[in-house]
């Protein structure tokens, strides 16, 4: 039997057949977490396993508006992270509820984002024991897709990629993807 962390990626392609031209759709929804971003919280963790600066017990800390922050708590609670999710005070009450079931700590800030991740790096360099992966500029974001989401999609599609098509946050699903899709 697989854990939920084994389920995260592998999604099915599949085609919508009520438009006239061939659309294509990649289920992410059915990752264990419920989104895409499931694929870049365990690659962002995973590569902090491996870096050694990310250590069972250690707490973890990610500015999100909720669909990271409940990919990383639920992985955290797997894995035996600490975490604390900031994020805005109009956060869907949904995901609010489903990190806090998964046992990670919602700190509600509605700075910008740019105002709040120079204070986070700046209670790190002061000592205190937090691990901040900071999916704006970790590089496995990109990679995630690059080697996950973007090779399933390759390897699912019989015919030519004319257009692809993506929501933006982080930029890291767009950037993989189009990277690879590229390269192709």
């Amino acid at each position: 039997m697989k854990t939920f962390i084994e389920l995260i990626g592998a999604t099915p392609l599949i085609q919508i057949e009520e438009f006239p031209s061939k659309i294509f759709a990649k289920l992410e929804g059915i990752n264990p977490g419920g989104s895409i971003k499931d694929r870049t919280a365990l690659a962002m963790i995973e590569a902090a396993e491996k870096q050694g600066t990310l250590k069972k017990g250690d707490t973890l800390i990610e500015v999100t508006s909720g669909n990271t922050g409940i990919a990383m708590a639920m992985i955290a609670a797997a894995k035996g992270y600490n975490l604390k999710v900031i994020t805005t005070s109009n956060t869907a009450a949904g995901k609010v509820k489903i990190i806090e079931k998964f046992g990670g700590e919602v700190i509600f800030d509605d700075r910008l984002r740019q105002d709040i991740i120079p204070e986070i790096k700046e209670k790190i360099a002061n000592g205190e024991k937090l691990v901040y992966l900071n999916q704006y500029e970790n590089e496995n974001n990109v990679i995630a897709h690059y080697e996950g989401t973007a090779k399933e999609i390759i390897e699912q599609m019989e015919e030519p990629i004319d257009f692809f098509v993506a929501g933006i946050g982080t930029g890291g699903t767009i950037t993989g993807i189009a990277q690879r899709l590229k390269e192709k």
